[in-house]
């Protein structure tokens, strides 16, 4: 038993090593939105009720080069969809039975890491973005009629910070800003060695 947690703890010990973001690094995945503010209108939801059923994914594909040591320059795009469906509870009105809301949006953004353990697995950071975002709505009623709906575009200068850990190929963070707050996940490639 000693010996199989010895190798457990000597493979996770080669995940993590050389956990750097030195310049020339870069890094690329998914961004989870969870919560999300004005600019937004779709996130992460999945939830049912007799009356109510709410269904939503947002995901921001992100990439990022590192133009210094823990300096890094990027963008995502913001792809969502969230569907809201109601129960027909009042016959005798034409009520609101589906609302759909999308958004597409870009934000280039600047990250600034800050090592926090000695190994540097660990970092907090802080983050700056310009998020421009259109959205579309559309809302549908019992008798078929489609109305209300439009199309707004917005444009935000955010701010924020979060938690990082970065592994060897792999780094994870949640971060929260003046749009959202996000779970990522990101694959690394190392910058060349000169």
């Amino acid at each position: 038993m000693k010996k199989n947690i010895l190798i457990l703890l000597l493979i996770l010990l080669s995940l993590t090593s050389q956990a750097q973001l030195e310049k020339g690094a870069q890094i690329a995945g998914i961004q989870l939105p969870l919560i999300v503010s004005d600019s937004y209108f779709t996130q992460l939801k999945f939830s049912s009720s007799s009356t109510k059923k709410d269904f939503g994914i947002s995901v921001a594909p992100t990439y990022a080069f590192a133009i210094d040591h823990n300096w890094l320059l990027g963008v995502q795009a913001t792809l969502g969809i969230e569907t809201i469906s109601y129960s027909n509870s009042i016959s005798s009105f034409t009520t609101l039975s589906k609302e759909t809301y999308t958004d597409l949006g870009i934000a280039p953004f600047t990250r600034y890491y800050v090592d926090v353990s000695k190994n540097k697995h660990l970092k907090i950071f802080g983050v700056a973005a310009l998020e421009i975002n259109t959205a579309n709505t559309k809302y549908t009623y019992t008798n078929g009629s489609t109305n209300g709906g439009g199309s707004y575009t917005t444009t935000n200068g955010s701010i924020g910070g979060g938690l990082a850990w970065f592994g060897k190929k792999v780094s994870v963070d949640v971060s929260m800003s003046t749009t959202a707050f996000r779970l990522g996940i990101y694959h690394l490639f190392p910058g060349s060695k000169k």
